[in-house]
């Protein structure tokens, strides 16, 4: 009973979201942050839409440059999840990591709340926010293995700063379909997915996940989490060299574990992931190891829980073109997940992947050997070996 009723919590939330994105125009945009933050609308220079999975978001150029964020419905709802993203923000901030800091209205508020349309139909309030602009260029595109290298330094920098903090919120403990913890509610959403093949990949995953479910609750360490670490998510300053990390939507306490599987399940699906997904995985992991240590259960556990990200975002990802054809965004991580899934949990076995993920974080094993040209090619040919033995 206790399945039936989170699940069907799981449908209606991702259901909720949809239904509850902001629809906002760029002319809208420049009346909200006019009224709420005092701009004169002649100080605009530039207002420009970006791409986003639930929320409304603008750049925003008047002389100095912004974010401006309009929540979907779901986050609006409750705002200590919103206290809290403003928290994190802060911790990493102080920490010396870049990252985006909200600025207040001209009423000194944080979060304020505007009436605006929803994809749904009719208006509801909104949270509206405006955050300095974190300048530079994501690493969508771009990625090398030293990129990823250096990815995987700031994922961990991030983990040590949350648990060094001590840092806790009741915002964070929520239910939220994206994390980890909850693989085993994508079970209704498999019948979006059209590929019977495909169907049953994401089923074995959550068979597998569901198996050790206890076992990984009471042993894996738990701490906030980013929970987003995605190359969309992570800033690099041409000038300096520097990344910085944005996005904060997902934020919650789960497994600490979880953030590392989720930086590996998006390295993947990366432009280098694209063409050798495992020494993509390889390379973040390198980075991390120089700045944050995993424990032996955590490492075991990283392929199923990377493999976990990749079935929640190839699974939710199709629901969501089914509900939003339009939306071709929803498209950005689909083939690259469904290879990456097939790379790290239908070709290669356990083992090997084991191994592969341990050389990674030795402090003896260099980039290089982890990218070498033929590294996949071997990954693919030791399986067809096994296959024949």
């Amino acid at each position: 009973l206790l399945f039936v009723v989170v699940v069907i919590m799981a449908d209606q939330q991702e259901v909720q979201r949809k239904q509850q994105k902001p629809v906002v125009s760029i002319k809208e945009a420049v009346q909200l942050t006019s009224k709420l933050w005092g701009f004169h609308e002649d100080d605009f220079s530039t207002v420009k839409s970006l791409e986003s999975y639930d929320d409304c978001n603008f750049f925003i150029d008047v002389g100095e440059k912004f974010l401006l964020k309009c929540h979907n419905g779901v986050e609006t709802d409750n705002p200590p999840i919103l206290e809290a993203q403003s928290q994190m923000t802060q911790i990493l901030d102080d920490a010396g990591i870049k990252t985006q800091i909200g600025i207040p209205s001209k009423n000194g508020k944080l979060i304020n709340e505007e009436e605006l349309r929803v994809s749904g139909g009719g208006t509801r309030k909104i949270a509206v926010r405006l955050f300095k602009w974190v300048s530079g260029k994501t690493l969508v595109g771009i990625c090398s293995p030293e990129l990823l290298e250096n990815w995987g330094q700031l994922l961990g920098r991030v983990q040590h700063s949350l648990l060094e903090s001590k840092w806790d919120h009741e915002g964070l403990h929520r239910y939220h379909q994206w994390d980890l913890r909850n693989t085993g509610d994508l079970a209704p959403f498999v019948k979006y997915i059209k590929s019977k093949e495909q169907g049953e990949i994401i089923k074995s995953v959550i068979a597998a996940f569901e198996n050790c479910k206890e076992s990984l609750d009471k042993e894996l360490r738990k701490s906030p989490l980013q929970a987003d670490f995605n190359d969309a998510n992570i800033v690099l300053d041409d000038k300096s060299g520097i990344l910085g990390v944005i996005d904060f939507g997902d934020i919650v306490h789960s497994w600490t574990v979880n953030e590392v599987a989720i930086g590996l399940a998006y390295s993947m699906v990366s432009s280098h992931g694209k063409r050798n997904p495992l020494g993509a995985a390889c390379a973040l992991l390198h980075g991390l190891s120089k700045v944050f240590s995993l424990t032996e259960f955590e490492t075991t556990m990283l392929r199923l829980l990377a493999a976990c990200r990749l079935a929640i975002s190839a699974t939710l990802g199709t629901y969501s073109y089914s509900l939003q054809p339009e939306n071709e965004y929803l498209l950005l991580h689909q083939k690259p997940a469904w290879d990456a899934l097939n790379a790290i949990w239908v070709k290669t076995p356990d083992d090997y992947v084991q191994k592969l993920f341990i050389m990674a974080i030795s402090r003896n094993t260099s980039l290089t050997v982890l990218q070498v040209s033929r590294f996949y090619r071997l990954t693919v040919g030791y399986c067809v070996c096994r296959r024949k033995a």
